[in-house]
């Protein structure tokens, strides 16, 4: 999609991704991922999908060999923070 020019579902399709590879047991390389997504995101502003990234994130530092509930809860706090930023009305 990105080598068409397609962004508009891309930060879905890379967090999806990278729940898949955490299925497959590459927590480190999902993480990776899910870090690039949020830069991405953050960058060019397209941030629809923002909170559920941070929330994944939480979920893959939970799942991976050096798990820091401490890290995780981080990314929990940021996903539900972001979520009432966007959500939150007058």
């Amino acid at each position: 999609m990105r080598k068409l020019g397609v962004s508009v579902t891309t930060p879905l399709t890379g967090v999806l991704l990278a729940e898949a590879e955490a299925e497959a047991g590459c927590c480190d390389a999902a993480l990776a991922l899910v870090g690039s997504e949020l830069e991405t995101m953050i960058r060019t502003g397209e941030c629809w999908y923002l909170a559920e990234a941070h929330r994944v994130r939480g979920e893959l530092l939970l799942k991976a060999r050096s798990a820091n509930s401490e890290v995780a809860e981080e990314a929990f706090t940021h996903a539900i923070n972001t979520a009432l930023a966007v959500f939150s009305f007058p």
